[in-house]
């Protein structure tokens, strides 16, 4: 009788264990192909070009220790499709961006994707913080803004600003 017992236990444990494999490996296979139809919505290109009203500002002379500055640039779509910014990044960690509350950075990956409709004027806000360098993070500096694109025609569009970090 222990046998036959045994034997049941076996067998039911090894049905179960093979049912369970079969969910992980449908729910894998849906999530993948979920992952796969959000990929292709990113990837589907735009013949609209986004670009900044103006791509470059000064910001004169900054006090190091006189905390984070920042400077505004309007991102414009003067196309007649959408246009879908698919990536942003900074050229220095001491540079972060925001575009709808969105926040990037050198070492910060956007979060999502930000479409900017055709027509629509978007602004995106750069910080630096001059003291990110530490005490003797003196002198000019240049850095960027970096926007991929699902443009066929424009894939990346850069802004910058220099400025001159003092000790006062």
């Amino acid at each position: 009788m222990n046998k036959e017992l045994f034997k049941n236990q076996y067998v039911t444990t090894i049905f179960g264990v093979g049912a369970f494999a079969v969910l992980i490996i449908v729910g894998m296979s849906t999530f993948d192909n979920d992952k796969q139809e959000s990929k292709q919505v990113v990837k589907s290109s735009s013949s609209a070009v986004l670009e900044f009203e103006e791509d470059s500002a000064d910001l004169g002379t900054i006090d190091i220790l006189g905390g984070k500055v920042q400077t505004e640039y309007k991102i414009v779509n003067k196309g007649k499709e959408d246009v879908v910014i698919t990536s942003a990044t900074t050229s220095c960690g001491c540079t972060e961006g925001e575009i709808d509350g969105l926040r990037f950075g050198m070492h910060k990956k956007l979060s999502q994707s930000i479409t900017v409709k055709a027509g629509e004027t978007k602004t995106m806000i750069a910080v630096f913080d001059p003291l990110a360098h530490g005490p003797e993070g003196t002198g000019k500096v240049t850095r960027e803004l970096i926007l991929g694109t699902n443009s066929e025609n424009v894939k990346e569009i850069r802004a910058r600003f220099q400025a001159n970090v003092t000790k006062q």
